[in-house]
């Protein structure tokens, strides 16, 4: 008996990118006291995620080996 084992492997790789803009604009004007507020913020946040998944299989096959034998007459 002849066993062999074939394994295949699958590889998946998932990427995640998650961008977050936050804008905030403040603007206040007051014309009797002359109070002027101005604020802008601009904020870029990038997040990447990889996760790494591997899934394998592995299969057993067995073969059986046949001798012939062949009869001489002398």
């Amino acid at each position: 008996m002849l066993k062999q084992f074939q394994t295949s492997c699958i590889i998946i790789v998932i990427t995640i990118t998650t961008t977050t803009i936050t804008i905030t604009t403040t603007i206040t004007t007051t014309n009797t006291t002359t109070t002027t507020t101005t604020t802008i913020i601009t904020t870029t946040t990038t997040t990447t995620t990889t996760s790494n998944f591997i899934v394998c299989r592995v299969e057993r096959r067995e073969r059986v080996a046949t001798v012939h034998m062949r009869k001489r007459q002398i």
